[in-house]
């Protein structure tokens, strides 16, 4: 070409006037044009160009638009120079060409007018191990930072036994659960304790007496939580008291139920696992007798209507309405209050 146009390709076309340069200068814009064309850029050109006619009243679109030229004279740039010895003389190439600045819009032209950015980046140290080795450590301290705040909380439910012996599922927050026998130390009886303060519950084990064997004979057990239920029971058995089981379940709406129990061995009590021997209810017998309506998932049953029937809650939260709240709500049948 013998017109005065600055170097530019067009996918597999590169054009250029080769009396405007000497035999090095051309090696190295040939250099960079085959770059060009050989990743297609002339396609990105023209792509952020369709998108800037569709997209015209976005004023961020020329500005995209002018980073990605920009990136692919970088890339361009970046692989002539990894395959040329004179990094001074592609330099020396770049400042030639400002002279000739004419050039198509939608081509890949050598010369940019960002020419001192282009030279900066040629010049720069590209990223040595210590840096790669800094991204290694970085990149799994995030992954790690990331890691330790997706705890999933799994509330744990229990089955709550009406006094017909049906049973609804319910959502618990705060469980105890501990057991001794007669061949437990006093070291585990003081770890017991501390365990069990952080869940707000006080043990005293007091009056421990052993025989000659060293097993337990007699023991009382004193109870005290934050909610302000307290009981003392004591256990006494000559050869030995039997294995004691303690648990505590507390829903999120502060009901639930405080008992020891002890394993028996008759077939009917194996199917129930547990015993009760002491429990503490947070309903008075009273309130257990009242003849409530029940709301679950949506739908209305009486004590009569659950017998026999395990329900497993849809929602873990429990409202429990007076007479007066349940007879304008539900009428009649609610005047001995409604659990919801």
């Amino acid at each position: 070409m013998n017109e005065n146009l600055s170097p530019f390709s067009f996918f597999n076309y590169i054009v250029y006037n080769s009396s405007l340069y000497s035999e090095s200068e051309l090696q190295s814009i040939l250099l960079h044009e085959k770059i060009h064309s050989a990743q297609k850029h002339s396609f990105d050109v023209l792509v952020t160009n369709l998108f800037s006619i569709v997209f015209w009243f976005n004023p961020f679109m020329y500005l995209y638009k002018k980073a990605v030229t920009q990136n692919l004279e970088y890339i361009a740039d970046s692989e002539a120079i990894a395959q040329i010895d004179d990094k001074k003389a592609y330099q020396m190439a770049l400042l030639k060409v400002v002279s000739h600045q004419n050039c198509l819009p939608i081509t890949n032209h050598f010369y940019q007018s960002l020419i001192k950015k282009r030279i900066v980046m040629l010049n720069k140290n590209q990223s040595n191990k210590r840096n790669s080795w800094k991204y290694a450590v970085i990149i799994p301290a995030l992954v790690a930072f990331v890691i330790l705040f997706q705890v999933k909380v799994i509330a744990q439910e229990k089955l709550i036994t009406l006094e017909d012996g049906s049973q609804i599922t319910s959502t618990t927050q705060n469980i105890v659960e501990m057991n001794w026998n007669k061949n437990s130390p006093d070291e585990e009886f003081e770890n017991d304790a501390i365990e069990a303060k952080k869940s707000g519950v006080d043990f005293t084990f007091s009056n421990i007496k052993r025989n000659k064997n060293n097993e337990i004979t007699h023991i009382t057990i004193s109870y005290h939580d934050e909610i302000g239920n307290q009981f003392t029971k004591e256990f006494s058995k000559k050869e030995g008291i039997d294995p004691i089981y303690f648990r505590r379940s507390i829903d999120q709406n502060g009901k639930g139920e405080i008992g020891f129990y002890f394993k028996n061995k008759t077939e009917e009590s194996e199917k129930k696992e547990f015993t009760s021997i002491y429990n503490s209810h947070y309903e008075s017998d009273t309130e257990e007798n009242l003849d409530r309506l029940f709301i679950i998932n949506g739908k209305q049953y009486t004590k009569e209507d659950l017998k026999g029937k395990n329900i497993e809650l849809f929602e873990s939260k429990i409202v429990k309405l007076n007479s007066e709240e349940a007879l304008k709500k539900y009428g009649l049948k609610a005047k001995d209050g409604a659990i919801i």
